[in-house]
């Protein structure tokens, strides 16, 4: 299943993206999940509490264009959690992972397909989310790697 959704993107990042898209020869969404997921592994930099969420900064003299964007399900899911847990926008969210991470991403990928590596280095990391009732009161618990003794209740 599949989920159509929009970003605001700045018009030379997207530039960016479309060119990486073009070089690689992988979809813009493909290559934003696997960048969401660089960012998400420096997690500790972006995850913020108690606050609104931060949108990107309204500036004249910055091109942005409204972007389609066609996810996985799971992913947009992802990028919701991520939205919420570092309280940005998914669009802000997006600019921040393009800007630090599309150049080390191209070069990874360029350098596996240079060494012939078969296995995929950016398919998707344990994503689990485990819904639970304790004394008639819903949890859910999000898991971003792999939790031990879990794995027969997740639901991905």
């Amino acid at each position: 299943m599949f989920i159509d959704t929009t970003i605001n993107i700045n018009t030379e990042l997207e530039s960016c993206l479309l060119r990486a898209s073009i070089q690689l020869g992988l979809s813009p969404a493909v290559i934003i999940i696997s960048l969401i997921k660089k960012l998400m592994t420096d997690h500790h930099s972006y995850l913020v509490a108690d606050r609104r969420i931060q949108y990107q900064p309204r500036d004249k003299t910055v091109k942005r264009r409204r972007r389609h964007c066609v996810f996985i399900i799971r992913d947009y899911e992802y990028l919701l959690d991520m939205r919420k847990l570092c309280k940005r926008s998914v669009s802000l969210l997006v600019a921040i992972a393009i800007t630090e991470y599309l150049e080390k991403f191209i070069n990874e990928f360029n350098s596996t397909i240079d060494n012939n590596v078969t296995n995929d280095k950016y398919q998707f990391q344990h994503y689990i989310i485990i819904r639970d009732v304790v004394d008639g009161v819903f949890c859910w618990r999000i898991y971003w790697g792999l939790p031990e003794n879990q794995i027969g209740r997740a639901h991905v």
